[in-house]
């Protein structure tokens, strides 16, 4: 409009109303279709066998050492079907998705910058992918009791929570990795790029794994709308969200500090941004959940209060 190209500001306003008329019809289609066929409550259908009990036992042909106990394999079981049906998570992927998509489709082309710096989305998508996490034992209120009644098992069930999101977040973050590497040509930045994201991605895991157990909050329950925020719960999740965003701002240049340098200066630095994301990626989970473990079980009683 300032340029007085007139036709330019016409068909973008078409197409931002299109896109609300498109949506906006699907959303009453899909919860029309959904009133009358709640496919996630029996769906007409009879189960003939127990496939949550099936899918935890996945690993036994993993050596025994790597294989996760019965609690970690229950609690990943759960929340990986919590990830595949549950309206509250898969309405959190969509906060997911927001940040890296904005940054590679309007900040590097409004700001002109070179095809390689396209590769810092697949890192955003990491720590987006991670700090979400810090509302994790909020979301899984309603098992909580379960697990407690279970007995002193909180390193088992956050070591299973945290692999229910690694399961589907490294192929996420590796996979949007090697299709910028393939949309820009810069295969020598592999190694920043991975590094990076690996490491991002388990440092932000074990922070988030932490602060959800020691800043627990009220968040939408089992069939809430899952936009809503609970009466009383908004001054906790905003301390929650800004712990873990300080914790996550402290602890991400151990592992992107080398990758801005290989993006910068040389790829050389890559392969130092490999070592550090091999490195502090796994360290972060494991001393993560490790902590998140022992806080839940020194607090059980008190993070039952806290979410329901």
């Amino acid at each position: 409009a300032t340029t007085g190209d007139w036709w330019a500001v016409a068909w973008r306003l078409v197409m931002l109303a299109t896109w609300v008329v498109i949506l906006h019809a699907a959303w009453r289609a899909n919860v029309a279709h959904g009133l009358v066929n709640p496919i996630y409550r029996g769906g007409g259908t009879r189960q003939r066998h127990d496939t949550m009990l099936a899918t935890a036992d996945r690993t036994r042909w993993l050596p025994q050492r790597w294989q996760l106990s019965a609690p970690a394999r229950a609690a990943r079981t759960r929340l990986s079907r919590s990830w595949a049906t549950d309206p509250r998570y898969l309405a959190s992927l969509a906060g997911v998705l927001a940040f890296p998509l904005m940054f590679f489709v309007f900040v590097v082309p409004v700001l002109q910058l070179e095809a390689r710096w396209s590769l810092v989305a697949p890192v955003l998508l990491a720590a987006s992918i991670g700090w979400g996490r810090h509302n994790d034992v909020a979301y899984d209120s309603t098992a909580i009791w379960i697990d407690i009644s279970a007995g002193s098992l909180g390193t088992e069930l956050m070591k299973g929570r945290t692999f229910a999101v690694l399961s589907w977040a490294v192929p996420a973050v590796l996979g949007s990795a090697v299709v910028l590497l393939a949309w820009t040509g810069l295969w020598e930045l592999a190694p920043a790029v991975i590094g990076a994201c690996l490491g991002v991605l388990g440092l932000t895991l074990g922070i988030s794994a932490l602060t959800s157990v020691l800043l627990p909050y009220r968040a939408p329950a089992p069939g809430d709308n899952p936009f809503g925020t609970e009466v009383g719960a908004v001054g906790a999740s905003l301390v929650a969200q800004l712990v873990s965003s300080l914790a996550t701002a402290i602890a991400m240049p151990l592992v992107t500090v080398p990758f801005v340098l290989a993006l910068a200066n040389g790829t050389g630095w890559g392969w130092l941004a490999l070592v550090t994301g091999l490195v502090f990626g796994p360290a972060g989970v494991a001393l993560g959940v490790r902590l998140s473990g022992r806080a839940f079980d020194a607090r059980a009683g008190s993070l039952v209060g806290a979410v329901s």
